[in-house]
């Protein structure tokens, strides 16, 4: 029988953006050791580790979906998070998931050629204290910034620029 994992605790933003940790020790311990496959970019390693302890957690979903999207499996990232994040309508951000959770949706809709999906999403983390957050917005900042006035005024009257978006760091978090 699979063992199982609490879920993830409500936010409670009294606390530091860890508030949202893992809390089972088991779940724990297997996101620190995928997460040093993860940094010694090993996903496949660290995917394979996580799919063999049968621990369901949503933290071990979202494990699953970043070593996802370090594999260049965009769409099977957002299938995995899409779960994670949305309300039962499937179209809004539950506001009782942790925040890492929302951005790697973020980050995968982007990897997956959904933009409006992405700024959406990071748009509804504004509120949200963590770093992935930080960095998306950031990354959407400097973005913005590379646009030509052309580019920004095609994509305020809703075309794509053809400057991507580049992230250049490692696509998603643990925690």
């Amino acid at each position: 029988m699979a063992k199982k994992a609490g879920n993830y605790p409500l936010p409670n933003h009294s606390q530091n953006h860890n508030h949202a940790a893992p809390r089972d020790s088991e779940v724990e311990e297997l996101l620190r050791k995928a997460e040093v496959l993860l940094k010694e970019n090993e996903p496949r390693k660290a995917l394979d580790l996580i799919s063999r302890s049968r621990i369901h957690s949503p933290w071990v979903t979202n494990a699953l979906g970043v070593c996802q999207l370090r594999l260049g499996q965009a769409k099977i990232a957002v299938e995995a998070f899409r779960g994670l994040v949305l309300g039962a309508g499937g179209i809004q951000l539950r506001s009782d998931v942790p925040p890492v959770f929302k951005a790697n949706f973020a980050v995968a809709l982007l990897k997956a050629d959904n933009m409006d999906g992405f700024l959406s999403t990071v748009a509804e983390l504004s509120a949200e204290e963590h770093p992935a957050a930080t960095r998306l917005k950031t990354a959407i900042e400097g973005w913005k910034k590379s646009l030509t006035m052309w580019q920004r005024l095609n994509w305020y009257l809703g075309g794509l620029p053809a400057t991507p978006l580049t992230l250049d760091f490692p696509l998603g978090d643990l925690t």
